[in-house]
């Protein structure tokens, strides 16, 4: 039997949704859930977007999963980027399925709301853009990376790691 991303990524959406709604905020979470009370554009220790996230997943639910909403549908949206990253051959190997199902910190940060799961998404938005940019040189690839790199720091500093770096 053959998996597909598309069946694997709604698998990956479901299992966090579940896990965000069952699972007890920690308390970083709780953290983040206070920043989002009074949003402001930085934070002492934290960029803002977390705060951001939390705010707009908590006005649908209040409640774990609320807090958890935006960051759940990321950590699914940035498998989507991976893939589409993938060539179709890789795609093709069950091995990559295990490998992201194996992978804790991955699992973790997909449904617990921290810096790195919002990183991680703009971080494959740049990669994404970076690459239609080095095919397609015009606003659109430009706009893109733009974005990408203003996620990027604004959900953790050490995002500027990523531009520097490649």
């Amino acid at each position: 039997m053959k998996i597909r991303p598309l069946h694997f990524i709604i698998f990956w959406t479901i299992l966090n949704l579940l896990q965000a709604a069952f699972t007890e905020l920690t308390s970083d979470e709780g953290y983040y859930w206070f920043y989002s009370t009074s949003l402001e554009w930085g934070y002492y220790d934290h960029p803002p977007f977390l705060a951001w996230m939390v705010k707009a997943g908590y006005s649908i639910f209040q409640n774990e999963l609320g807090v958890r909403l935006l960051n759940v549908l990321m950590s699914s949206a940035t498998l989507f980027l991976f893939f589409k990253l993938l060539a179709n051959e890789i795609k093709e190997e069950r091995s990559v399925y295990f490998l992201l199902l194996a992978a804790p910190l991955l699992n973790y940060i997909a449904f617990i709301i921290f810096p790195d799961g919002p990183l991680l998404f703009f971080s494959l938005v740049f990669l994404t853009a970076y690459k239609r940019f080095l095919q397609k040189e015009d606003f659109i690839s430009s706009l893109l990376i733009g974005i990408s790199i203003a996620g990027m720091l604004y959900s953790k500093y050490q995002g500027i790691l990523i531009v520097i770096f490649t």
